[in-house]
């Protein structure tokens, strides 16, 4: 499941519930913005993610790759 801001996880969570329902083996979660209001992280491993990734364009437990290269080269070009 890729989302561009995870808040508060209620979207991750009814997407983890769709497919648990149709039986995926494994689901991978990963954002650009990883708010994660209160609770968030706990309710999206609940409902069956095996793993949240994220962006560092916010500090969190899940901010694991960097867009700073990404920024860097674009303000180069201009």
């Amino acid at each position: 499941i890729i989302d561009d801001i995870i808040s508060t996880g209620g979207t991750i969570v009814n997407a983890c519930g769709i497919l648990t329902e149709h039986h995926a083996r494994r689901i991978m979660v990963s954002c650009v913005h990883p708010v994660l209001v209160g609770d968030a992280l706990l309710k999206i491993f609940a409902a069956g993610a095996d793993d949240v990734v994220g962006t560092d364009t916010l500090k969190s437990e899940v901010s694991n790759v960097s867009v700073a290269s990404l920024v860097a080269d674009d303000l180069q070009k201009n």
